[in-house]
């Protein structure tokens, strides 16, 4: 587990921070990715199918007082990161009790938000692990570098 205490890890990144608000029904966590509903507020996921391309938008810790462990209830204002190519981010990685080891691919779990290791033939690959973790047995944040795939 990633010892940095921000989501954004990169000293300059390239991407881009924006806010938005939690949709209606559910609760966002930073390192989820998420994606807009029709309207307009952000939802847990990115595409329909676990690897879809798609924009790849990550919850960070937002405001003052505000952790890297701080959920965002419906209505909530997040701050938000696109992430560019090289850019170093602590993403939520799911509890499905793999391990991660340094290299490893990872795609977004459509259904949570959360990142898993590869399987199968994605479209789309968005993060590289930098770290290892053993096996997960609760959502762990995890450093990764974006890949601009």
């Amino acid at each position: 587990m990633s010892s940095h205490a921000n989501i954004v890890v990169s000293s300059r990144p390239n991407g881009r921070f924006f806010e938005g608000v939690a949709a209606s029904g559910v609760t966002l966590s930073p390192g989820m990715c998420v994606q807009r509903d029709a309207s307009g507020n952000f939802v847990l996921g990115r595409g329909v199918a676990d690897g879809e391309r798609g924009d790849l938008i990550i919850v960070c810790e937002g405001f003052t007082g505000e952790t890297k462990t701080t959920d965002y209830a419906a209505a909530a204002r997040v701050k938000l990161f696109t992430p560019a190519a090289g850019d170093k981010v602590q993403i939520l990685v799911a509890d499905t009790e793999d391990a991660i080891a340094v290299t490893d691919k990872l795609i977004v779990d459509t259904s949570t938000g959360l990142f898993i290791e590869t399987v199968g033939t994605p479209e789309s690959e968005p993060f590289e692990a930098l770290e290892a973790l053993g096996t997960i047995a609760a959502n762990t944040h995890c450093l990764a570098v974006a890949t601009g795939n």
